[in-house]
């Protein structure tokens, strides 16, 4: 591929493909000879009335751009109607709106890639597309389409909308082909930040920090996939449709709300709404003295995922209660404070937090969350040189064993340690020991700490970006994230996918000097040098000259081949961090210039020593028996799989979702089931709960969420709604109940809701309520 870009356009994207092309071609060649110069035929005439440009020909399958995507669509449909006419093509139809590069001969780019993978999953005679083109349908009457779902792609990071054109002629996918590869977005959320409608402008923190205690607990249901806080706070004070933040984010519920605080005393507004239609589906109001907020918190959490249940799908939900973290309402307040500043993460903000996680400390001195943050937040501080690195080793190591000492649960402090020991201390199994248990107790598994430890005590470079993706996925939005990415694909030499990642964490933020230093390296490992510079002249830029981009930039020389300009800036230059100049020495090999500054860093106990055994910077000093006996002072562990902790024996135990129940004890559920709903009726009281029914027939909520969605096949709601509905039929076609109105009809069957009732009516039927009732009658 040459290194020269010549342009980039964003265009709707076509590829098509005829399935069955090779073997036909082998079984009977004049019969695909004249199926592909049908198909030929029809495409080129069709691209001519609807402007496209046919880019590539290829065997059996095609590549076109379109200026506007609607015309895009137009042609897909003129071209598969025309198609399925006689002696049937077979052919799929891919389309997505996205950047295209032109370089030489070659196309490529983001948007190609997933146009292509769009019509890999499409069915003959179909025309799948990208939400992100549907998007541009709207108010394009004569165009039919339907949301199939989320679905994920390979080297896609997050699942993707898409949606089928029902117009007609256009076959429709059976749901059954796509369901393997589709990913199931229900049984996922975003939690807004709950609005400050306190008096007090300050009370910002307290709702912040609500918000963020909710989405901790619901971290922790298994199966329930939940949005973290920085792509979720993202859409603060924004004005957004549901629906867009739904796209965005790649979630199906969205729980937004409103807390009013009164001196001891605090109103919390929540509701849930799907994000595929924008619908409110449910909604509660709390009131309760300041004292309650921590039950009230894991009353909100478990009442979220009871109803994210219901209408989406299995989850698995505890039982008991989780205990309050302390019962010093003003020490809460203050954490919540500290962290609130912590967050922020600038020089006087960490000051802030510093202040007020301690105070929070002296009002409650048995509070372990709060050693935990200030062991977190002096970390933060050594970075901003507010204290030394020793400082904050000694004060992370003394409050995170000390939030131990009171709750050997705290999975915040099991974090530290873990950090401290990796980077730090070099305790290879100290440091997995303490993250096993930040897990156990509650650390999101996805997280940077095993990317790390992959990388470069494992060397298990595809389990680091495996995690790093999902954390993509939980975190969109946030810079670091796709920052973290980049870095996985850096270590492992996947330049052009960590190129991806780092262009991704500049959309976000076009002024992150790390993605840009990080960009301009690897676009210096893969050649193109004058990309490379720009990048790393505007990282210096924005340190104002200072930082590891000076480094950076010297990488790129020696890449270049620079190194007779490069050796005496590496001589006069003064370093921080003895490991900088080792690193460069290393590249330029010069390998006793590189052992005597690696020695230094050893001393220094660098946190670049971690990288030893697997950053290939240092391959030149491998078979150096100096640079081996500072290699086997480190202790390496050998090549190893990482094997989680077993702590079972300090959790409550909890049933997997394979062993809920064998055949003959889910068919003894499933006849009491029938009974409840053909006999007793029990479906026609509204307020019925997934909860009240497992108890009607003495089984627990998660075996009847588990039998609901695996053995029949529906949700909650689909199950109880679906008996509804047909009371509601033989109501309404009951001469005897003419009087009454059809909502009156629906809520005497059990529906609650007008919106859920018409909702499920013309999922079911196809049609309204009312136009049912019309053709019932014509008939």
């Amino acid at each position: 591929m040459s290194n020269q870009r010549k342009h980039r356009r964003l265009a709707a994207i076509m590829f098509t493909d005829i399935v069955g092309y090779t073997a036909l071609m082998q079984q009977n060649e004049a019969k695909a000879t004249a199926l592909r110069a049908r198909h030929r035929e029809v495409f080129d005439l069709e691209h001519q009335h609807h402007n496209g440009e046919i880019l590539q020909y290829f065997g059996d399958g095609t590549l076109s751009l379109f200026q506007s995507g609607v015309e895009a669509v137009e042609c897909a449909i003129a071209i598969q109607q025309a198609l399925n006419k006689g002696e049937t093509v077979p052919l799929r139809i891919g389309l997505h709106s996205g950047d295209v590069v032109f370089d030489g001969t070659e196309i490529y780019g983001d948007g190609v890639n997933l146009a292509s993978r769009i019509e890999n999953i499409c069915a003959p005679g179909a025309i799948l597309l990208s939400g992100k083109l549907n998007d541009e349908l709207k108010n394009q009457r004569h165009i039919s389409t339907q949301l199939l779902g989320y679905f994920e792609f390979k080297n896609v990071e997050r699942a993707i909308e898409i949606f089928c054109v029902n117009n007609g002629g256009i076959t429709i996918p059976p749901t059954a082909e796509l369901r393997s590869k589709q990913n199931k977005p229900g049984q996922s959320i975003v939690v807004l930040p709950f609005v400050n409608m306190s008096a007090d402008p300050e009370n910002e923190y307290f709702s912040d920090g609500i918000t963020e205690e909710i989405i901790n607990a619901l971290t922790k249901i298994q199966g329930l996939k939940v949005i973290a806080r920085t792509s979720a706070f993202a859409f603060k004070n924004k004005n957004m449709d549901v629906r867009e933040i739904g796209r965005q984010l790649g979630v199906l519920t969205v729980l937004e709300g409103s807390i009013r605080k009164v001196r001891n005393r605090v109103r919390i507004t929540a509701q849930l709404i799907n994000a595929s239609d924008g619908i409110h589906f449910w909604s509660k109001n709390f009131d309760r003295e300041l004292e309650d907020i921590f039950a009230l918190q894991d009353e909100i959490s478990l009442l979220i995922a009871d109803q994210i249940r219901e209408n989406f799908g299995h989850l698995e939900i505890r039982d008991t209660q989780e205990k309050s973290p302390t019962r010093n309402i003003e020490a809460y307040e203050m954490f919540l404070k500290g962290s609130y500043f912590l967050k922020r993460k600038d020089f006087e903000d960490i000051k802030k937090a510093l202040d007020y996680i301690q105070k929070s400390i002296e009002l409650d001195p048995g509070y372990a969350e709060a050693y935990a943050l200030l062991g977190e937040a002096n970390l933060h501080a050594a970075g901003f040189g507010l204290i030394s690195s020793k400082a904050a080793h000694d004060s992370a190591i003394t409050n995170a064993k000390k939030a131990i000492s009171l709750d050997e649960q705290e999975p915040r402090a099991h974090k530290v340690l873990a950090y401290v020991n990796l980077f730090h201390d070099w305790d290879w199994d100290a440091a997995l020991t303490e993250y096993d248990k930040a897990i156990q107790y509650g650390l999101p598994e996805q997280n940077e700490f095993i990317s790390y430890y992959s990388i470069f005590i494992e060397e298990d470079f595809e389990h680091a970006i495996q995690v790093a993706r999902q954390v993509v996925e939980t975190d969109p939005l946030h810079v670091i994230s796709h920052w973290q990415l980049g870095l996985c694909y850096y270590f492992a030499r996947q330049f052009e996918n960590a190129l991806s990642a780092f262009d991704n964490a500049l959309e976000l933020d076009p002024n992150f000097g790390e993605a840009l230093r990080f960009r301009g390296l690897v676009l210096g490992y893969l050649g193109k040098f004058d990309e490379a510079m720009k990048a790393i002249e505007r990282a210096l830029e924005l340190s104002n000259g200072e930082g590891l981009a000076l480094l950076d930039m010297l990488v790129v020389k020696i890449l270049m081949g620079m190194q007779q300009e490069v050796v005496p800036v590496v001589k006069n230059t003064t370093y921080i961090d003895s490991s900088d100049p080792a690193f460069l020495y290393a590249l330029l090999d010069m390998p006793d210039e590189a052992i005597h500054w690696l020695e230094k860093a050893y001393e220094e106990r660098s946190v670049m020593l971690v990288t030893l055994k697997n950053f290939w910077v240092w391959d030149n000093l491998r078979d150096d028996p100096r640079f081996q006996d500072i290699y086997g002072r480190m202790n390496f562990p050998g090549q190893r799989k990482h094997e989680p902790l077993d702590l079972s024996h300090l959790q409550p135990a909890r049933p997997t979702a394979s062993s809920l129940m064998d055949n003959q004890e889910a068919e003894q559920y499933l006849q009491q089931l029938r009974q409840c709903m053909e006999t007793d009726k029990i479906f026609d009281d509204p307020s019925l709960s997934l909860r009240q029914l497992a108890e009607h027939i003495g089984l627990h909520p998660n075996k009847l969420s588990w039998l609901l969605n695996e053995r029949v096949g529906k949700n909650f709601n689909e199950y109880v709604n679906k008996y509804r509905l047909e009371l509601f039929k033989q109501k309404a076609l009951d001469p005897a109940n003419s009087h009454l109105t059809l909502l009156g009809l629906a809520y005497e069957s059990g529906f609650n809701s007008k919106t859920v009732f018409n909702a499920f009516f013309k999922k079911m039927e196809g049609t309204t309520p009312r136009a049912w009732m019309k053709s019932q009658k014509a008939s």
